[in-house]
């Protein structure tokens, strides 16, 4: 019987043989194609594991192969069929290390109770570490708004409004206080609350409290600039203003507020906020949810439309 010895020809061994074919070296193939010749060797010889993923060995080989002429189809099929062999011969192994393992060890139930005793033991040190972890563990509280505040500590800003909107987020579950009165989280992280600044310093705590009495605190110190009104030859008082409160009393509501023909606001409120402002020209209110809003102007409760406009003329309040 006539008897041929076949040699199969890996990957590497064709990457070697098409790379000489162009008279290259290695350093070469990598100033031309940027792949580091640590790599390029690595596909040349077969470790594949020196790779951070399949993903980068892939993309390698891809562009190494293009380099080099050789279809990609054909190289790529090569590469699944050595990374098949490569498994197979592990998971043999591995199997013969794990028969013989099994035969020098045999369970006894002593060693069964020892196992079961470590692995209750250590089923304990973990639920401690997580309940001192939770214990030790501060809640979260930051602020986005009207300055960025991410961790415990103190802010200053300075502004010449009249109102100052806190919006941030707090962990769910811990009890917020600003200034020592409790704002309710109904279970969202995020809160928003809207203050009125006097002239000068304004200071406000914002607290949370975990149920294990740990409390994170951000002291936020807001400085109100008096406007400086410009001064007029004959200045001419208005006799009448208008005090508005608009509160929010069904649902979340989109709200936009002109005053003397300055836009205020224009945005979406949620339910149980208040805004307070005061016109001595003309007042405009537009939102599309009017069943929701709660309108007063100098005290008296008014009928909210889509698109609401009041102006004083003559000094007397005259709805448009």
């Amino acid at each position: 019987m006539l008897k041929t010895t076949l040699q199969i020809k890996t990957l590497g061994t064709l990457l070697i043989e098409k790379r000489k074919e162009k008279n290259l070296e290695i350093k070469d193939v990598s100033q031309i194609t940027k792949i580091r010749p640590i790599y390029l060797s690595a596909l040349e010889e077969g470790r594949y594991d020196i790779f951070p993923s399949e993903v980068y060995l892939l993309g390698f080989l891809r562009n190494y192969s293009k380099f080099l002429g050789i279809d990609l189809e054909k190289i790529f099929a090569m590469y699944r069929r050595e990374n098949e062999r490569k498994h197979i011969d592990s998971n043999s192994n591995m199997i013969a290390k794990l028969k013989n393992k099994s035969l020098n060890y045999v369970l006894t139930p002593n060693r069964i109770i020892v196992f079961l005793a470590g692995f209750a033991v250590l089923l304990i040190l973990v639920y401690l570490g997580s309940y001192v972890g939770m214990v030790l563990k501060k809640p979260s509280l930051s602020l986005s708004s009207p300055v960025a505040v991410t961790k415990e500590g103190e802010a200053i800003y300075r502004t010449d409004a009249n109102f100052i909107e806190l919006v941030g987020n707090a962990e769910i579950g811990s009890k917020l206080t600003i200034n020592a009165q409790e704002l309710k989280l109904n279970n969202f992280e995020k809160f928003t609350k809207e203050f009125q600044l006097e002239n000068g310093l304004n200071v406000f705590t914002l607290k949370t409290e975990n149920q294990f009495g740990r409390t994170t605190t951000i002291i936020l110190t807001i400085t109100k600039e008096e406007t400086v009104p410009t001064s007029s030859p004959t200045p001419t008082p208005t006799p009448l203003m208008m005090n508005i409160s608009i509160e929010i009393i069904k649902k979340d509501t989109n709200v936009l507020v002109k005053i003397d023909e300055e836009q205020k606001t224009d945005r979406l409120y949620k339910v149980g906020s208040t805004l307070e402002f005061t016109a001595t020209k003309s007042f405009e209110l537009i939102s599309a949810n009017t069943s929701s809003i709660l309108l007063k102007i100098n005290g008296v409760s008014e009928i909210v439309s889509t698109s609401n406009s009041w102006a004083i003329i003559n000094a007397e309040l005259v709805r448009k």
